[in-house]
């Protein structure tokens, strides 16, 4: 199509929202002549023609005037941020699309394809599934799709990441529920420690020579490894009391030792308790200062409920 002018927000920053519906193109936009660069143009001249004129957008067109491009300063501004972006042979960034394995997703796919997708990813919250694994194997063996590359997931198992490899899957994404903002997490409860899906799925992808991606929904680097599993169900072992004769070291108590004293129906229980913990050398059953009381509780009337709790 031939290149007849351009409109920009900054065209209708100045036209009142309610005036657009009514008012046309030809009406707001720049008409040519226009400041623009042949097909072919280097990345050097666009940037020279561009700083020159001070232009954020710069149309390529061809020999007989039709549009065939279009460069703008944030194509630059992007590739100098991110120098290991993925470009194809024409230097575009490549495309990547989604699709699932329900209704229309084989004519979405079809589409994409013939639209010029360069990836794609068969992607679900739980990947191993058999409707999934047969869309991966049927778009690796049709005519149509088999050229392009496809990434199966997700999964967090051995067996997960072997059953796209066996469907021809050429890239497995790795993740379920790995993290606290995760989806997954949220909503079902499910997840399986980032770490560990990681190594269980290399067992399978490496021997086969098939990349595997971490996939993300983590927001620390703690979730890599931590476990999904409620503090409810975990258990926590109990730290015996310490021995130093300092006397934030003496307070040092186990809890139930604590609660008989405190209650009056355990009282003949505690009475035969002895005091494992340090206590001061005013303690007459005690021989060295600083050392452990192994005198029974009432034997020992030097001791203060400070030093014995």
């Amino acid at each position: 199509m031939r290149l007849l002018g351009i409109i920009t927000n900054r065209d209708l920053r100045f036209t009142p929202v309610a005036e657009w519906a009514t008012t046309k193109v030809d009406e707001m936009m720049t008409p040519m002549p226009l400041i623009t660069g042949h097909a072919g143009i280097s990345r050097e001249e666009a940037t020279l023609l561009l700083r020159k004129h001070k232009r954020e957008r710069l149309p390529l067109v061809d020999d007989e005037g039709r549009l065939v491009g279009l460069i703008t300063v944030k194509d630059f501004v992007k590739g100098e941020q991110f120098p290991k972006a993925s470009y194809d042979a024409d230097g575009r960034l490549l495309v990547g699309a989604a699709i699932g394995y329900f209704g229309d997703a084989w004519e979405r796919a079809t589409t994409l394809v013939e639209a010029g997708v360069d990836v794609l990813v068969a992607d679900t919250a739980h990947g191993n599934v058999r409707m999934l694994l047969e869309m991966v194997e049927r778009l690796k063996t049709d005519p149509a799709t088999k050229h392009v590359q496809v990434i199966g997931g997700n999964v967090a198992t051995r067996e997960g990441a072997q059953a796209f490899v066996d469907a021809g899957a050429d890239a497995v994404k790795v993740g379920v529920g790995p993290g606290s903002i995760c989806t997954t997490r949220v909503v079902t409860g499910v997840g399986v420690p980032q770490v560990t899906a990681v190594y269980e799925a290399s067992l399978a992808t490496k021997p086969a020579g098939v990349p595997l991606i971490a996939d993300g929904g983590m927001k620390h680097s703690g979730e890599i490894a931590r476990s999904p599993t409620p503090r409810t169900a975990t258990s926590r072992p109990r730290s015996p009391p310490t021995t130093r004769s300092s006397p934030r070291a003496s307070r040092a108590r186990w809890p139930t030792a604590a609660r008989s004293r405190r209650s009056p129906t355990s009282s003949s229980a505690a009475s035969t308790r002895r005091c494992s913990t340090s206590v001061p050398a005013r303690c007459r059953s005690c021989r060295r200062r600083g050392a452990s009381c192994g005198s029974p509780r009432p034997r020992c009337p030097s001791h203060t409920r400070t030093a014995c709790r």
